[in-house]
């Protein structure tokens, strides 16, 4: 009875939740058309600049995509990130299948260092921390 008691105090996992304008499935190919790794890119509206912008890329298992929720009709990547569950969820959804990474090309646009990025679970040691993404730069 003891036990029943704990693990209805310990709390769940609560996973750290960002939510952004879109997000993309990419695959990649060779020039001969075999398929090398998939990517999620997340992407913000930039009003300024009237484009999206990367904000963050993670790459990916073959067959993995972000799921449409139908109560909130936003599209959302579920999963442990070096440790910390994230939630990111997305108004909107595109995949491509290209011989280029957009996330690198996005880089002669818009420096990688520039990028907000996912953040950083606030509850690890600052060591831990820096492994899994950068400060916020905006």
């Amino acid at each position: 009875m003891m036990w029943l008691l704990l693990f209805a105090v310990v709390p769940l996992e609560i996973p750290i939740h960002e939510h952004f304008d879109s997000v993309e499935l990419h695959h990649f190919y060779t020039e001969r058309g075999e398929h090398l790794w998939d990517q999620v890119i997340w992407r913000e509206w930039n009003r300024a600049e009237c484009r999206f912008e990367i904000v963050d890329f993670r790459m990916t298992k073959k067959g993995y995509a972000p799921r449409r929720n139908p109560d909130t009709q936003r599209y959302e990547a579920i999963w442990h990130d070096n440790g910390v569950m994230r939630k990111v969820t997305a108004d909107s959804f595109r995949e491509s299948w290209l011989q280029h990474d957009p996330e690198v090309e996005e880089r002669r646009v818009f420096p990688k260092e520039l990028r907000k990025e996912l953040a950083k679970p606030l509850h690890l040691p600052q060591e831990q921390r820096r492994g899994l993404t950068t400060e916020r730069k905006r």
